[in-house]
């Protein structure tokens, strides 16, 4: 109830700015004269001719603006862009009897003597909303600089990555990563690889679609996550050198270089990365077992060293005024040793020592992934008509050599053995993935936009297990049958989708339907059998919108599945530690969500409130379970399909300026979580509901010249699952950024993650005859110091983007923070 009373307290606060006196707005879209294609971020400027008091703002991706809270009086409007002769009227008006003017369509020519001039009207904020996305440029966070793309992601204020590498968004992992719209390929072998390949420098933002609309790919719970890596449209030779150092032997250089001349752009650079870490943990459970009960107690100390490159390289070509076309190519290739030593005691009843082992884990991993692209964009009438063509090739392999030696002592702590065991295990693995995609676009001038589209895409993934044992006796390797397995996941699906948009004064709507049929199918040698999938749904949603002066009310309904990954799905068990292994679920079922959100949006010149209530209905959400064999002592973790889930929260976005070199956000996220159903085994109802919630806070002062300092605090509260709990987390980053040498050509940031270093992962879990709890701390406090230098030709040259595909564009307005 007290939820429910605070989100309705939000939106009954808001209506009072509703008596103000009378303000007035103006909206309409800046196109070019010739191609009639949209101008993005061109400035809108309104001068009073009494006070000389100035508003205005920028258009959006589709060249649109709407500026309001305007109020009464005579001005000055003025209409520019970089590069165009700019749209002048001395005399505008803003009168009770005219208190919105649509200026309509405005038309700016080039200006040939102005492309030399680079004039410097402003600078993208760290957080802008466009239409259905979050968007949130990382190149304007010192904390990250010089990390990658998990250190990236850890300062956006609805996202959350845990210590081990897992990315949530609104406490759900179960989310789609794209680069540049594209899919990433990512597995969950090279996920955590690939993203920490990825400089942080070389990524220009990142954006979230929590509900998003017929349009995208239906899979994933919580949304999208898309990362656009920068692309320079610099006119010239130019580019960007950087080198950095972080504490505990980490280190990283690169370079990009950019070449723009007439129609062709071209895009390249190269990133090298250089670290080591360490983590240490305890594990103690206690078995409960009829008759009887024991304790098992570990401790491991791990470190790892890994080596990284990335290349990335893209290619537009302009061919004509109304056609574009693009390549690009990203390579990302890690390697190096990791190591881990356990301790692992067994205790009896009254905890008195009666045996244990010590194990050593030595291990080598090599990895390669590339991501080829082809985009193909053609404007086919002066009226907007749009066909887009694309396709994107995936594919990665990776090595993962593991050793072990275990020595098993007695009562005494005593060597059992004269020898200890020793097992070797190589595991390759390989993925490929494709997809075509198709999509037209139709504009009616009076009545909306009609969207269409058709995309193929087929997944295979490949996992050879290979393990082999030392036979002390003949001191020779032998085959171990029982351990080795190979894996093959297919997916094959088609989707084809239609969207219809419009608009009606302020009020905008956008409804859809895609179908998608999926064709999935598994095999494993070791059990011998062959799985299969197969079905087909249809994912309808629902988006409106509603403006009243400076307010802006969103409201969205979309039907969304959540696929079971190919690891939830083999099952063949991990035995990388021998009382705690890890399988999957071939007949694990997919996830179903019917997903509601509502928006509420307010803008007062430079400070920003948006406040979101959401609702998702899961029905066999997946779920991890945990059983203990009372004759083995072997906990296995493995996948399993619940009832249902329900999640409902409320999520507020604030940032304003304190002074003109102090501006605050905050981002605050609190849900209720109820989940439904049995764990097979267990006769008890394992049904749980809690409250969780999140904070997220940033501060931004800029009291020297060219020089920028941020805070970054957050605070994860203790977060309930169905057999557990996780302890609450919290951290605070800080990071200095200096710009200097001529033109800001160089710059210079230093920051420590962390600061306290109180990051650790604390988590207690129980089950019918066993309860445990663990603590795993990372090094999770690094210092960072960061050089770059910008050379070479700086002019810009207008950046039109109406013949440009962007597999994510979503949204009829974009807001600056």
């Amino acid at each position: 109830m007290r939820l429910y009373t605070f989100i309705i307290l939000i939106f009954l606060g808001t209506q009072l700015t509703f008596a103000q006196a009378p303000t007035g707005n103006i909206y309409g879209s800046v196109v070019d004269i010739d191609d009639k294609a949209p101008l993005e971020y061109g400035t809108i400027l309104l001068r009073n001719n009494k006070t000389q008091s100035t508003t205005g703002g920028l258009t959006d991706e589709k060249g649109r603006f709407n500026i309001s809270n305007i109020p009464l009086g005579t001005y000055f409007l003025e209409i520019s862009y970089i590069g165009y002769n700019s749209y002048i009227q001395k005399e505008f008006k803003i009168q009770p009897s005219t208190l919105s003017r649509n200026l309509g369509e405005i038309k700016l020519s080039q200006n040939a003597s102005q492309l030399d001039v680079v004039e410097v009207i402003g600078e993208k904020s760290m957080f802008q909303l466009g239409g259905e996305k979050k968007i949130f440029n990382v190149d304007k966070n010192a904390i990250s600089a010089g990390g990658n793309a998990m250190d990236a992601m850890k300062q956006i204020p609805t996202l959350d990555v845990t210590m081990d590498g897992n990315i949530t968004l609104r406490g759900s992992e179960n989310i789609i990563i794209y680069i540049n719209g594209k899919p990433s390929g990512m597995t969950a072998d090279s996920k955590q690889a690939i993203l920490e390949s990825l400089p942080a420098n070389s990524i220009e933002s990142i954006e979230l679609i929590t509900n998003p609309s017929s349009k995208y790919d239906a899979d994933g719970t919580a949304g999208i996550i898309n990362i656009v890596l920068k692309k320079n449209f610099n006119r010239g030779l130019n580019g960007v050198a950087n080198i950095g150092y972080s504490t505990k032997y980490k280190n990283n250089a690169g370079f990009s270089l950019n070449f723009k001349k007439n129609r062709i752009n071209f895009t390249s650079s190269y990133n090298y990365r250089f670290h080591q870490s360490y983590n240490k943990g305890t594990n103690n459970r206690n078995n409960l077992f009829d008759g009887y009960s024991n304790f098992i107690n570990s401790t491991s100390e791990s470190d790892y060293k890994r080596i990284s490159g990335n290349i990335n390289l893209g290619l537009d070509i302009e061919m004509t005024d109304k056609a574009t076309i693009s390549f690009g190519n990203i390579i990302t290739a890690d390697g190096g040793p990791n190591g881990e030593l356990n301790y692992t005691d067994f205790l009896d009843f009254e905890e008195v020592y009666y045996g244990g082992f010590a194990r050593i884990r030595d291990g080598k991993r090599k990895g390669i992934n590339n991501n080829s692209s082809f985009n193909y964009a053609q404007k086919l009438k002066n009226n907007g008509q749009k066909l887009n063509l694309s396709a994107n090739l995936v594919t990665g392999k990776s090595i993962n050599d593991k050793n072990y030696m275990q020595s098993n002592f007695d009562e005494y702590e005593f060597p059992i053995e004269l020898l200890p065991q020793q097992e070797f295990n190589k595991n390759i693995g390989k993925n490929f993935s494709s997809t075509v995609q198709v999509d037209y676009t139709h504009p009616f001038k009076k009545h909306g936009e009609l969207e269409a589209g058709y995309k193929f895409s087929y997944r295979q993934l490949f996992s050879d297990f290979y393990a082999d044992s030392l036979d002390r006796s003949t001191q020779e390797t032998v085959y171990n049958a029982n351990l080795s397995n190979s894996f093959i996941y297919d997916e094959f699906v088609n989707a084809a989708y239609l969207t219809y948009g419009g608009k009606v004064k302020d009020f905008s709507y956008k409804l859809g339907v895609r179908s998608e049929q999926s064709n999935i199918s598994i095999e494993n040698n070791q059990v011998d059998n062959r799985f299969k999938n197969n079905y087909i749904d249809f994912f309808p949603s629902l988006f409106l919108s509603q403006k009243i002066k400076s307010h802006e009310i969103q409201g969205s309904y979309t039907y969304r599945i959540n696929r079971p990954n190919p690891w939830m799905l083999n099952p063949f068990a991990d035995y990388d530690n021998p009382l705690s292994i890890r399988k999957g679920n071939p007949y694990l079922k997919p996830e179903y969500i019917h997903s509601v959100e509502l928006n509420y949006l307010k803008n007062w010149k430079s400070t920003f409130l948006t406040a979101s209530v959401y609702y998702r209905n899961s029905k066999n959400n997946f779920t991890r379970a945990r059983e203990v064999n009372p004759e083995t002592s072997v906990a296995t973790m493995y996948w399993d399909n619940l009832d249902q889930s329900q999640n409902i929260g409320t999520e507020i976005i604030f940032r304003t300026p304190i002074t003109k070199w102090w501006s605050f956000m905050i981002n605050g996220n609190v849900y209720y979580n109820k989940v439904q159903g049995k764990i097979p085994g267990d006769d008890n109802d394992n049904s749980t509901n809690s409250f969780q919630w999140n904070t997220r806070a940033m501060t931004n002062f800029k009291f020297w010249k060219n020089t920028e300092l941020q805070l970054s605090y957050r605070f994860n509260s203790r977060m309930e699952y169905l057999q557990g709990y996780i302890l609450p987390m919290q951290s605070l980053d800080i990071g200095l950024k200096k710009d200097f040498l001529k033109n800001n050509k160089a710059s210079i940031a230093l920051n420590v993650q962390d600061i306290f270093n109180t990051r650790k992962f604390s988590v207690f879990n129980s089950g019918v005859n066993y309860a445990s709890d663990a603590t795993w701390k990372w090094e999770s406090r690094v210092f960072t110091i960061n050089f770059s230098y910008r050379f070479g030709k700086q002019e810009t040259t207008p950046r039109k983007r109406g013949g440009e595909n962007n597999m994510m564009d979503g949204g009829n307005q974009m807001m600056d923070f």
